[in-house]
């Protein structure tokens, strides 16, 4: 429903008559300023709350898919820690086999600085006898020479 330019300018000039120069600037500011423009209609205003409806439907049905998404990558981020805290519980199990170990060679450490004292006393002893052996010896060799010569 357009409105050709001297349309409108006849109307505004009965308008003016009507109802006076400000109503009917007040009433002109209301009709579209642009030879084929037209006017809102409420079944125009149906289509387009129709339209927003189902704009917000699939805007709604893409957040819900969106959330399932969020909820999957949660469900993972549950499994990694989860998977963390095994991994958690594994490297304790090692340090404890850790400090088992650590005892153990501490106490081998123990036997062994044992083991040297007494292979030292041993051998201080072996030397000992060994000296006095030979010193023996060599007197009964000095003494057989004495004696046959």
């Amino acid at each position: 429903m357009s409105t050709p330019i001297s349309d409108a300018g006849a109307l505004y000039a009965r308008l003016e008559e009507v109802l006076g120069h400000e109503h009917a600037d007040t009433l002109m500011t209301y009709l579209p300023a642009e030879p084929g423009a037209r006017m809102a209609t409420r079944s125009d205003v149906a289509v387009l709350e129709r339209r927003f409806d189902r704009l917000e439907e699939l805007l709604g049905a893409r957040f819900d898919a969106i959330d399932g998404r969020f909820h999957l990558v949660d469900q993972r981020f549950e499994q990694v820690d989860q998977r963390f805290e095994q991994v958690d519980q594994r490297f304790e199990q090692v340090d404890q086999r850790f400090d088992r170990m650590d005892r153990r060679f501490e106490t081998m450490d123990d036997r062994m600085y044992g083991l040297q004292d007494v292979i030292r006393d041993q051998l201080r002893t072996y030397t000992v006898t060994m000296i006095g052996g030979m010193t023996a010896l060599a007197a009964i060799f000095a003494a057989l020479l004495a004696f046959i010569a």
